[in-house]
Parts: structure tokens; sequence; C-alpha cells
């Protein structure tokens, strides 16, 4: 029983680790501690694994599969990489360990399948925020502390692991299950719970510590002194998660030891029922003999021994929704170029579009825009300025861009802006929380946003890693959708949060970052975390459809600019080309719907029947096509 626990602990945190739950971590931190909790499982199931050499190579090529989809850049691929190794697992092993295994497989594919929907499926997204949202209001209001979190620092990752844990070991336990489930709730959510009331509290943890020791600036000292109270510092509140985990952890290993399952795989083989107590077995054997002596058999008992045909047809089904998943939430048709595409940017008094050149005197950084009309150029299309952004310019343009919007922006105009969207126009809303700053208390830009349920906040989003690194995920979307996060390939510096509505599509998610109103403290760097601020899943681009036409908002100039177009420039010439082509998205609606409906009937197709090659085949050929969606 030991081993087995411990199989289940190390495959529940390698789940988490893998879909980035435990809090900031760079992205080669997470990977390697992933594959240390997933090999501390292998080492642990050794003594009773590979009892013949068909299950060494099995394990040994789950293993290989499992690192090369972790190298790949996919969508919650490291998390479906873990679910294909404990499956793996889960069939080289017997008894206990192979229960342990099996439950933690399942459980980890499900998180994977959510992870996967979160960042491709928009309705997802918006649900699983307003469900941090929710558990985080009502922890602070428990605890009278203001608390304002979302999807990530909400645990909403932990609680849908644990509720597939929870699902698996209940359908795989012995009865009776009532009382086992209310107590296991219970459990889990007082886990929780306290996770959420120390979070409520960080602030003041914060507030306690030791002033941070400054650093001798020598010539000697490369690496600085080393505190506890640093490292706490650093560690509050990026990897407060890491408490969710290790909670969470001990309350499914205390579930698994106190009603370990049954072996459901070899009692399904043998067409024999799970364990039951003595008193539910007098029970099922009185009520079975009444119904034979009424000549009829009684409904409701779920044979496990099922023919080889029904095993057959769970496993096409497996494999058919593993493929439509990644189409219908992943797969981006057509082709986006700016060659002969004319690109109408108005011309805004707050931006100098001049050429740089060292004989003058330059802009501050975020006004230059000078080089971005010869990028259009580079791929094939044509920037034009305009100050009145007239019906016949607007008739000749394939994209509109307003970068940051100033008060000389009349009505008429923007009454032609919409006009020219709903007929099928594209539109490019760049805003700044540095310029200019908001008129009675609303910032310009949302005047021009009001057809839309987007809004900008002035608020600057401050980063837990300088120049956003490893700090946002970009969503399923042409312009980003599979480019490597690192590096800051998006341009992001200064970035303003925007507030999406539901018909709203988030392109670029802020994980680790916190919003702090106004813009002057964070381009001072005097900023900090407090209570009440928002914490993590910030919103810095998104987009919705306006009539036949479509509008995106960038809360961040720094793309398109002199200075972050040298790296964003694949970024913004995706993105340009996206909006002028007028091509499709994957987040259209009825994709959508397809997507849930897919990751949802994998789950229960997991967690229902249990079996360690549905989710080790479903996983691979899943991990497949998302590949092949992204890079093909």
């Amino acid at each position: 029983m030991g081993r087995a626990s411990f199989v289940l602990a190390a495959g529940l945190c390698a789940g988490w680790l893998a879909a980035g739950s435990c809090g900031m971590l760079a992205y080669p931190l997470q990977r390697t501690a992933t594959w240390y909790a997933l090999c501390a499982a292998v080492v642990a199931c050794l003594p009773g694994a590979c009892r013949n050499p068909a299950d060494r190579l099995l394990l040994a090529g789950s293993i290989v599969l499992g690192i090369v989809i972790s190298l790949l850049w996919l969508p919650a691929g490291l998390v479906f990489a873990a679910a294909i190794v404990l499956a793996a697992l889960a069939r080289v092993n017997n008894g206990v360990q192979s229960q342990a295994a099996k439950v933690a497989a399942a459980a980890v594919a499900v998180l994977a399948v959510f992870t996967l929907a979160a960042q491709c499926v928009p309705l997802v997204f918006h649900a699983a925020n307003a469900a941090g949202q929710l558990l985080g209001w009502l922890a602070g209001a428990i605890v009278a502390q203001p608390l304002a979190v979302g999807r990530s620092y909400g645990g909403v990752d932990f609680l849908v692991l644990m509720g597939a844990f929870y699902v698996a070991w209940l359908v795989a336990g012995p009865r009776p299950r009532f009382a086992r489930a209310l107590a296991a709730a219970a459990a889990i959510a007082a886990a929780h719970l306290a996770y959420l009331i120390v979070l409520a509290y960080c602030d003041q943890l914060l507030a306690a510590l030791p002033d941070p020791i400054e650093q001798p600036n020598t010539d000697n000292n490369r690496v600085g002194i080393w505190t506890w109270s640093d490292w706490l510092c650093s560690f509050l509140p990026w990897n407060m998660p890491l408490l969710a985990a290790a909670l969470h952890t001990a309350v499914a290993v205390t579930m698994f030891r106190w009603a370990p399952p049954s072996p459901v795989g070899e009692a399904a083989a043998a067409g024999s029922p799970p364990a039951e107590s003595p008193r539910a077995r007098g029970r099922t054997s009185a009520t079975e003999d009444r119904n034979a002596a009424r000549g009829w058999q009684a409904a409701g008992r779920r044979k496990l021994g099922q023919p080889l045909e029904t095993a057959a047809l769970e496993a096409y089904a497996a494999v058919a929704l593993a493929l439509l998943l990644p189409l219908s939430c992943a797969l981006i048709g057509g082709q986006f170029e700016l060659a002969d595409k004319t690109v109408l940017a108005y011309r805004s008094t707050v931006l100098d579009w001049e050429t740089p050149s060292f004989d003058r005197p330059e802009p501050p950084a975020e006004q230059m825009f000078g080089l971005l009309p010869r990028l259009v150029q580079s791929l094939g299309g044509r920037l034009v300025l305009s100050k009145e952004l007239s019906t016949a310019e607007l008739d000749k343009a394939d994209l509109l861009l307003l970068a940051v919007p100033d008060g000389e922006l009349d009505e008429s105009a923007a009454g032609r802006i919409w006009q020219y969207v709903r007929g099928g126009g594209s539109l490019l809303v760049v805003a700044s929380p540095l310029l200019p700053h908001p008129v009675n208390g609303e910032l310009f830009v949302n005047h021009v946003l009001e057809p839309t349920s987007m809004r900008v906040r002035f608020e600057t989003a401050v980063p837990a890693a300088e120049r956003w690194e490893h700090c946002f995920t970009v969503s399923s979307h042409p312009a980003g959708f599979g480019m490597q996060l690192r590096r800051n390939r998006f341009g992001l510096d200064y970035c303003a949060t925007i507030e999406a509505g539901i018909s709203a599509r988030p392109i670029l998610v802020a994980h680790h970052a916190w919003g702090e109103p106004g813009s002057q403290t964070a381009v001072a760097a005097t900023a900090s975390y407090s209570g009440g601020k928002r914490l993590g899943d910030l919103v810095l681009a998104a987009e919705q459809r306006v009539g036949k036409g479509r509008v995106v908002v960038l809360g961040d100039v720094g793309a398109l600019t002199d200075d972050g177009i040298v790296s964003a420039w694949q970024f913004t010439g995706r993105m340009l080309a996206y909006l002028a082509s007028g091509g499709s998205t994957a987040q259209s609606l009825w994709r959508q719907a397809i997507g849930v409906l897919c990751a949802a009937g994998l789950a229960v197709l997991w967690l229902w029947r249990l079996r360690w090659e549905h989710v080790a085949l479903s996983a691979a050929v899943l991990c497949g096509t998302l590949l092949a969606c992204v890079y093909v």
C-alpha cells in the first residue's frame, strides 16, 4: 500500500506540474520537475513491474513517446505525456499499484483535456475564470479579506483533477459509497478553502517578512546573498499554489488508503464484480432472489464483464473523440497573407510615424511607429496614414488600424468605422496604459469600443518575471498559435488589461501577473501586490466578431513600436495578415460546442471504464492530431 500511495501522489503532482498549476515556474524547470515526479513513480513501480519483455518494451516506448511529446510546443502536451506514462505503469503492474497508476492516469488525462479546452475554447476559459473568481470571493468573504483571483490562483485545475480522481475512486471502489462520497467531498472542499484563506492573507505574510537584503554591488559578487526571507518574498504569491498541491495530494492519498479501488481491469476481464461489503452483498442477493421469483431481472446493475465487441467499440469511440477534439478547437484553416493588402492606419497625434534617423530627436519609445510601414511593405502590403478616415479610404482598406486613438476622432468618424466593420472589415485597436490618461474616469479608447463587450481598464499588468518570461499563454489564434513563448516574442512591455465579455475571445492571457491600478507606479517599478488587486488570468489581447467583421484589441503598443517590432515581427505580421485576409478562426461558436462535447465524452469514457489502453491510445492520437493542427 505504501508504494501504491507514493505512485498515486507522484502521478497527481506530475499532472499539476505539467499543467502549470503549481504557480510561476520557468518552462525548463516545469518540464524537469514533471519528469522527476514521473521518474519517481516509475522507480516505485519497478519491483513489481515489467513481468515480461513486452511490458518492458511498452514502458520504454511510452516514456520515449512522452519525452518526444513534452519537447514539442503543444498545448497541454506535457500533461498528455504524463498521462501516457502513468497509463503504461498501470499496464505493467498488478494489484493495488496498478490501480493507483490507473486512477492517476485517468485523472491526469482529464486535467489535460481541460487544460487544452481552457486554452483553445473561449467558453471554457470564461467558465473556468468565473469559477476561480467565485471561489476567491467566497474565501475572501469568509475571512473578510479581499481576494480577486481567476482560474490559475483560484485553484480550478486542482479541483478538476481532484474531481476526476474522486469520480474514478468512487466508480472503482467498493460499496456502499454514500458515506465515503460525502466525507471525501468535504475533505476536498476543506483543503481548497484552507489554501484560498492562506492566499487571502498573502500580503500580510509579505509585510511580516524582514526587508530584502541589499545585494553588494562588486565585481566579485555574482550570486548574491541568499536568505530565507528573500526566498519567501519571491515565493509569495507566485508559488502559493504549491500549498494547494500538497493539501490535495494528502487528501487523495488518504482517500486511496481508506478505500483502495478494486482491480477493475482484472475483474472486468474475468467477468467478476468489484468487491462489496457483506451488508451490500446480502442486500443485492435478496433483491435478485425476489426479482427471480417474480420472473424478471432487475435493471440498473452494470455488468463489468463486457464482451470483446463492446471494448472494441469503446476504443474506437475514444480514438474518434481524440481525433475530433483538436480538429474542432485547434485547426486553423486557410492562408493568411499580407501581399496586395492595404492597411489603413489612423494618424494619432500622440504617435510618431517617421522613420528613425540619427539626426533628429527621438520621442519616447512607446510613441515610435516608424518601422511598422517598413514591416508591412516587406510582407507585400501597403500602409496608408489618414486623419479623416473617409468612406472612400475605408472602402479601399483591408484592415483598419487604430493605434492609441486620441480625442480628435469625432463621432462621425466612429460611425464610419463601425459601418465598415459591420460590412465585413477588420479593425485592430491598440491601447496603452501610458497614454493618454483617462478623461472623466474613462479611457477614450473605450468610447470607440462601445459596440463590443471589450473594455480597456486603466490598469497595468505587472508580470512576475522581467520581460514577461514564462508568464502568459496564447490561445488557438492564427496570430500566435504554435509560437514559442520564450524571449518575449510578443513585444509585451507595459500592458493594459482588457475586460473581455462572454462573446469576446482571449488571445493573450497573463497567468502570472497582477493588475496595478493606473500606470505610474508600475512604470516607476514601485508597485507591489496587495489584497484586492486582481491576481492572475489577465486578458492582454482579445477578439470579437461584430456583424460580418471582427475587432481585435491589444493592451500594449510594444509589438508595433520600433523597439518591440524587432522581436515581435512574427506576431505582428501574423496578426495583420490574419485580419487583412479575413480568414476563419478556430473559435467559432459551433466549433466550441463540438470541442466541449468531445472533451466531456473523453472524460466520461476514461473515468467510467478506467482502462489504461483507452487513456494511452486516445492521448497519443490526440497529441498526434494536435501536432498536425499546429504545425502542418
